[in-house]
């Protein structure tokens, strides 16, 4: 049985995404929800798949 985590890193949420770690950290911090655990930012997925779905453009 295989758990898949609630919440990532930054670095996971990246390639998740598909950006660089530098644009999530710095660009992204604005836009993208994160959560601060101790001194850690984590991602949750479920959070980043919504995300990424508001993103769609469309192209006419």
């Amino acid at each position: 049985m295989t758990i898949e985590p609630a919440y990532v890193s930054r670095k996971e949420a990246a390639v998740y995404l598909g950006v660089t770690v530098r644009w999530l950290a710095n660009e992204g911090r604005r836009v993208v929800p994160a959560h601060r655990f101790g001194g850690q930012i984590r991602y949750a997925l479920e959070e980043l798949k919504a995300w990424a779905k508001q993103q769609r453009v469309c192209f006419a």
